[in-house]
Parts: structure tokens; sequence; C-alpha cells
């Protein structure tokens, strides 16, 4: 519990508001990801309980940021959800990069 307590003031006080959305997903898939019935698809799906207000309360974001990074996540290939409360990681090294504050970062779009 400690060592929880001491990851969410880190993310809290020093990431970016991808790397803090990066962050709670990555942990939420790797607390409560399904079993799968076919281990060789390997992409970790878990349920999404938490609304995006929920994700925005824990995070220090508001509900619109807290959209636009899953959705720019979802853009590039990063998780995948049709239905807003199931979620896929798709590249989980890449999130887990995002995550850490490193090279895994979401290209910005240019304009």
């Amino acid at each position: 519990m400690l060592n929880r307590a001491h990851g969410l003031a880190t993310l809290l006080g020093r990431k970016t508001a991808m790397e803090r959305v990066s962050s709670a997903v990555f942990d939420l898939a790797q607390q409560f990801k399904r079993a799968s019935r076919n281990p060789q698809r390997g992409a970790p799906t878990f349920n999404l309980h938490l609304t995006r207000a929920d994700l925005g309360d824990w995070l220090g974001l508001t509900i619109e940021t807290v959209s636009r990074c899953l959705n720019q996540l979802k853009r590039d290939k990063v998780i995948d959800f049709s239905h807003p409360e199931i979620v896929r990681v798709l590249d989980t090294d890449r999130l887990q990069a995002m995550a850490a504050g490193g090279r895994g970062e979401v290209r910005k779009r240019r304009a």
C-alpha cells in the first residue's frame, strides 16, 4: 500500500497528462486484466468501471483531458475500446514506456 501511495504522489506531482492517463491505464490493466480464452492473442483486456470523470478526479485532470488522452492512445493504436467500458491494451511495452515518461510517447499530431 505504501508503494502505491508513493506512486500516486509521483503520478500527481511530476507527470504530464498523457503520462498520468497512461500510468492509470497500465496500472488498471495489470490489476484487472481478464483471463484470455486464446493466450496467443496476448492483448490484455479489462473492464473500465471508472467513468472519464472518475479517472479525472483520480488523476487531477478534467474529463476533457482524460478523453483527449484516451482517444489519442486509441488513434495511435496503443489501446483499443469499441465500448467505453472494455479496454484492450494493444502495445503494453509502449504504454509502460509512456507511463514512465520514456520514448514510447505518442507523437503529437501536426496541424
